[in-house]
């Protein structure tokens, strides 16, 4: 009971910042996010260009204000990955509450197609990439809500549409999103390794407001990450992780995907810690 007054409390507290910041945030069709994600991309594609052989690419989008969850799901997949010890290239894209100052630019369809676009001018054929969304979803939709208003949500049909300059670069795509399941059909591709935090018809969890990380993604990614592992072995042991922790709390089960193209199954068997190997 107490443990629910303070998440009550915590709630109340962040909303009401919220209320107070969003007279003076920054709107995500105002110039000042796209001169940021310009920035963002020059100072990116400045440091890949100087890199030899194998590269990665992560763009991470958290596209939902209501839970602190979407932002924490960026940065810890982030850090996994630059803990790899290999030069990654980040694009970053947040919906969080921001004020007059943007620390990140806005994560809407019009920033994730920009980043597809800039990252498919760059990326050799060797590179990978590797997409994080993070939001709440139904099926065929994935939540837009910044500064506390909602926009159109992003469909699987417009998903698929802006993944199209990545062609033929193997890429990874994580979804946490009720429902993400639903978006596998649409965005298979013979390069691409697709994961998501729950099946077409279930909700995922993790997504409470004042979350850390959603289930799928901490277990993915958390504490239990062990980069000598393949990607089909984490998924393996987050499934697992995920149906546990579902039985204790008395949750529905999610049901976790993994679609893999068959020219990507090397990027899915090989431990993470090897993924730069030619």
């Amino acid at each position: 009971m107490r443990q629910q007054v303070r998440r009550l409390f915590a709630c109340a507290a962040a909303m009401l910042a919220a209320a107070l910041t969003v007279g003076c945030a920054v709107s995500p069709d105002k110039p000042e996010s796209d001169s940021l994600a310009l920035l963002q991309h020059r100072q990116t594609a400045a440091s890949a260009a100087r890199v030899e052989g194998r590269r990665m690419w992560f763009a991470g989008f958290a596209m939902n204000t209501r839970s602190s969850a979407f932002l924490g799901d960026l940065q810890l997949v982030k850090d996994r990955l630059a803990s790899l010890g290999h030069p990654l290239f980040s694009y970053e894209f947040s919906n969080a509450w921001q004020g007059r100052e943007l620390q990140r630019p806005y994560a809407t369809l019009h920033t994730l197609g920009q980043a597809m676009e800039r990252i498919g001018r760059q990326a050799r054929p060797d590179d990978i990439v590797v997409l994080l969304v993070s939001t709440h979803g139904g099926v065929g939709l994935l939540s837009v809500n910044a500064n506390g208003l909602d926009y159109p949500p992003i469909t699987a049909d417009q998903l698929a549409d802006v993944l199209k300059p990545l062609q033929d670069t193997p890429t990874v795509i994580v979804l946490s999103a009720c429902h993400s399941g639903s978006f596998i059909p649409r965005l298979q591709g013979d390069n691409r390794i697709i994961l998501t935090a729950a099946s077409a018809a279930r909700s995922s969890f993790g997504c409470a407001f004042e979350d850390r990380n959603t289930w799928f993604v901490e277990a993915l990614f958390g504490p239990r990450f062990d980069a000598s592992a393949s990607l089909s072995q984490l998924m393996t042991q987050a499934k697992a992780t995920i149906t546990e922790r579902e039985v204790l709390m008395k949750y529905p089960a999610s049901e976790p995907q993994i679609w893999i193209g068959p020219k990507a199954r090397w990027l899915a068997e090989r431990p993470l810690n090897d993924w730069w190997q030619l």
